[in-house]
């Protein structure tokens, strides 16, 4: 089988990002250094139609490059700035980033060949023997009906994704991608740990969660799933790309 050489640019937030990193990036794909190019969220600043057109054409010049690409959103790209305008309606601010989303970077992403099925804004890729499950993490729970930077992943997502992968990627080497880590940071656990690691991570036999939010590099080799269970995950956190936060330093992997 052909070999797949993999880079994670997360956080790229158009609109305050930075040049270099994204010309780096588009660098590596046209060297061959970088075959699959894997963004898990937060390619947008405010959800912008300007913002959203800009990732768009950089995300083209990668497949152009001859590069796939593995995308998923992030609160930023679902309309979280958005959602705190006041001045416009609710059901406006619910429906503007998700519409936006679909049609630049969605469209896009799953008209590869890559793609063996997508559903809403979820994709599962598969590459060689390596599968990538992309599954947003921007729903709200019912008692914050606005949804302001709350982590979710629900369950009929996670059952989608192994229907999926009974019938199209058997016995394919598994990858979650998302937005929010499952384990830590500043905002809630997406699905109980548990419920993540005995009906996905477990029966799926997924090797490695990838994500971004938090702006810094993390990897855990062997990190346990949630406390006293036997599944085991290899754990990647991406740093920014983006210009944004001048605390972070700005990096892809």
């Amino acid at each position: 089988t052909s070999a797949f050489h993999y880079l994670i640019a997360s956080d790229i937030h158009c609109g305050c990002h930075d040049q270099a990193t994204m010309r780096a990036v588009l660098d590596r794909c046209r060297d061959g250094a970088a075959k699959v190019v894997i963004v898990p969220g937060d390619i947008t600043q405010r959800a912008s139609t300007e913002e959203f057109e800009e990732a768009r054409t950089w995300l083209r010049d990668i497949l152009r490059a001859g590069c796939a690409i593995v995308p998923t959103p992030g609160n930023h790209d679902w309309g979280a700035p958005i959602r705190g305008n006041r001045r416009m309606p609710l059901p406006k601010r619910w429906s503007v980033g998700p519409r936006r989303y679909k049609k630049y970077i969605h469209r896009l992403a799953t008209s590869q060949t890559a793609c063996v099925a997508e559903r809403d804004a979820d994709a599962i890729y598969v590459f060689g023997s390596d599968a990538f499950v992309c599954l947003r993490s921007t729903h709200a729970p019912k008692r914050n009906p606005l949804g302001l930077d709350v982590a979710r992943i629900r369950r009929k997502q996670i059952e989608w994704a192994k229907s999926i992968l009974d019938c199209r990627a058997s016995g394919a080497r598994v990858h979650l991608v998302t937005h929010d880590s499952p384990w830590h940071g500043a905002h809630r656990p997406m699905v109980r740990r548990r419920r993540l690691a005995e009906e996905f991570l477990g029966p799926c036999k997924v090797r490695t969660v990838i994500h971004g939010h938090n702006h810094e590099f993390q990897h855990v080799a062997s990190h346990q799933a949630a406390p006293d269970s036997d599944v085991w995950v290899e754990h990647i956190g991406a740093p920014t790309a983006s210009a944004r936060d001048g605390l972070h330093n700005r990096a892809y992997l």
